[in-house]
Formats: structure tokens, C-alpha cells, sequence
């Protein structure tokens, strides 16, 4: 399997070409289960009981949608819960593949700036520090939690080191910003001039305990900075969900990392 996928430059455990059938529906129902347990009647423990009654072809097509980058008809209200349950079964998918295959790694696949495992959008990138990885930037996988490396001052997108800029939040009177935020130049965003989209870094240097994923939703007023310039999100956080693509094909060229 490995060696094929090596061979036709492609991630061996690609969504769209892994048939991963009803298992990721046992993570989903135990991560509902386990929620209902903790939720107090009122309309979130209404969605979540929503979605425990829901039939398997309902939640397989859901994921789909959302494996594909189509909103339209997607449910925004139980989206993170199916993207949850999907990134447990994909993550645990990974390893078990790394175990069954020691001797073989995941290749670097054609196109890079999709994960090399799972064929998934990043999250976010992160710049690392270390004696060997100082500086170093990584694209962090958004559904099998993968990190691949990446040039820095590279447009995630579109590859162009051209017209690359950062931006990042600051307090409008110059004062320190609030405790709850990031310290100050641990997350930007990455624009890129050449195509229109940016993607958010983050950077170990300035935070040593900067995540991706969450330091992504804690930046969500960034996003909706950087929107107002016209730049276009690349990269997917299931638990951020907005917007819909004009049409699904527009939406599977996305997913599938192509360019404008």
C-alpha cells in the first residue's frame, strides 16, 4: 500500500480514496455518549441527542461533506462533533499503519501542500525550535494531526514566495494585549499577495507551548481581520466552520489543494 502510493506520488490514506467504512461511527457514538453524560438539558444537549439518533447514511454523508470541503448542506451546529470523531479514527488509522509497517515511512507526495498521509488541508503551520529543528516550519495536518515540512516565506497555497506578508493582533493603544491572549508574535497570519489566501503560524520561539489547533480558535478575531483585506482562509479547523463555497465543485478543487 505504501509503496504504491510512494510510486504514484500520492498519501496512501487519502479521504477521498479510503473506503473507512462504519469504524469512525463507533469513535462518533462513543464521543456523543460520553458528552450526553456531562450536558445539562438545553439546546446544545438537544443537537448532540440529534445527532445520536441520526441514521449512518445521515452522518457518513455529513462526513463526507466535510471531508470534501462542501458546506453547502452541511450541519453547522454538529460539524465539530462528526470532524472529532473523524480525527480520532484517521489519527489512530496513522499510527496503526506506522505500527503495522515500521520499516516503511510515509513518503513525500506531488503535492505538498496537502498532508502526506491522510491527503487532508492543514490547520496551520508551526515554526519549531530544537538543536536540529530550530526555525523549522511544519504544516500541521488538520485531520490526522501529521506535521510535513515546508519552506517558511512560502505561500501554503499557491507555493509563491512572492508578495508573502504578516499580520497579527495588537492592542489598538499599544498596551500589552490581554492575558488570555497568545504573547505577542506567537500567531500570525501568513498572506500571501500572489493568490489571495493566507494561512496562521505559530511560532514555538515566542510560546513554547503553542498549539496549532487551539491557538487557532483562540485567533479568531485575526481571521476576521485578515478577511476584510480580501484574503481567503486556506487550511480547515473542524471546530471553525463558516461559509459556503459558490458551488461543490469549487469546493472538491479546494479540497483537493488546487489553485485558483
Amino acid at each position: 500500500m505504501l509503496d504504491e502510493a510512494a510510486a504514484l506520488g500520492l498519501p496512501p490514506l487519502e479521504f477521498s480514496r479510503w473506503a473507512y467504512g462504519n469504524e469512525w461511527q463507533e469513535d462518533l457514538h462513543s464521543l456523543v455518549s460520553t458528552l450526553l453524560t456531562q450536558l445539562q438539558e438545553g439546546p446544545a444537549r438537544e443537537v448532540v441527542e440529534g445527532l445520536q439518533a441520526a441514521s449512518a447514511e445521515h452522518t457518513n454523508q455529513q462526513a463526507e461533506r466535510l471531508l470534501s470541503g462542501i458546506m453547502l448542506g452541511l450541519d453547522f451546529a454538529t460539524a465539530p462533533l462528526i470532524g472529532a470523531a473523524l480525527q480520532v479514527y484517521w489519527t489512530r488509522l496513522v499510527a496503526r499503519t506506522q505500527a503495522a509497517f515500521p520499516d516503511q515511512a510515509f513518503a513525500p507526495v506531488d503535492n505538498a501542500r496537502v498532508c502526506p498521509c491522510c491527503g487532508s488541508q492543514p490547520v496551520a503551520s508551526v515554526s519549531r525550535i530544537g538543536a536540529d529543528t530550530s526555525g523549522t516550519r511544519y504544516l500541521h495536518c488538520a485531520l490526522c494531526q501529521t506535521e510535513w515540512h515546508m519552506v517558511r516565506i512560502k505561500c501554503t497555497h499557491c507555493e509563491s514566495t512572492k508578495g508573502i506578508t504578516y499580520q497579527e493582533l495588537e492592542s489598538v493603544s499599544g498596551a500589552a494585549l490581554p492575558a488570555t491572549m497568545v504573547p505577542k508574535g506567537a500567531v500570525r497570519a501568513e498572506c500571501c499577495d500572489e493568490c489571495g489566501h493566507y494561512l496562521k503560524i505559530v511560532a514555538m520561539d515566542k510560546d513554547p507551548y503553542v498549539d496549532p489547533v487551539a491557538d487557532d480558535l483562540a485567533t479568531v478575531a485575526l481571521d476576521l481581520l485578515v478577511s476584510e483585506t480580501g484574503k481567503a482562509r486556506h487550511g480547515i479547523n473542524y471546530m471553525l466552520l463558516w461559509g459556503e463555497p459558490a458551488d461543490e465543485s469549487q469546493a472538491l478543487e479546494h479540497a483537493n489543494g488546487g489553485a485558483p
